[in-house]
Formats: structure tokens, C-alpha cells, sequence
């Protein structure tokens, strides 16, 4: 199959929207989306899978650094490597 035609009928924002939303469900790192806290429903996404709970907080506190990073320089603020604020 040709990888190019699956694009065809998605705009650059829609392929945006569905990559943003990608990120944020790996961000996620399995929370639960059981508003009601009976605890029933996990969303994991697939990349998690396997991945031990020590593990996986390490490398989502990353991510969740990183994605603040790129919001923090997206927005335009910029810190001094000299002088972190934490």
C-alpha cells in the first residue's frame, strides 16, 4: 500500500491535531479517566506497555519536563541556563 495516499485526505492541521493529541495521551502515562473514581476504566497507551512503574514515572517526569520546555520556548520564555528556577 501506498503510504502517501493514506495522507491524501488529511490537511497539515488535521495530521497536527492527531499528533498533538498522540503526545499527550503518551504524557498521560496511564492515568485513570474514571471521573466518577471507581477505577475501572485505564487509558494506557500502548507505549507504556511493559514499562515497570519505577520506570515509568522516571521517563514521564521527563517527557512532562521536556513537553513544558517546548511550551515554555514555544511561548517565547527564555531561561538563563546559568540561573535555573525551580
Amino acid at each position: 500500500k501506498d503510504e502517501g495516499r493514506d495522507l491524501q485526505g488529511f490537511s497539515t492541521e488535521k495530521i497536527s491535531r492527531m499528533a498533538r493529541e498522540e503526545w499527550l495521551d503518551i504524557l498521560d502515562g496511564g492515568r485513570s479517566n474514571d471521573l466518577a473514581g471507581s477505577g475501572d476504566e485505564i487509558n494506557e497507551h500502548p507505549l507504556w506497555e511493559g514499562v515497570s512503574a519505577p520506570y515509568r514515572s522516571i521517563i514521564r517526569s521527563f517527557l512532562v519536563h521536556f513537553n513544558n520546555q517546548l511550551l515554555l520556548q514555544h511561548n517565547g520564555v527564555r531561561q538563563s541556563s546559568g540561573n535555573p528556577s525551580f
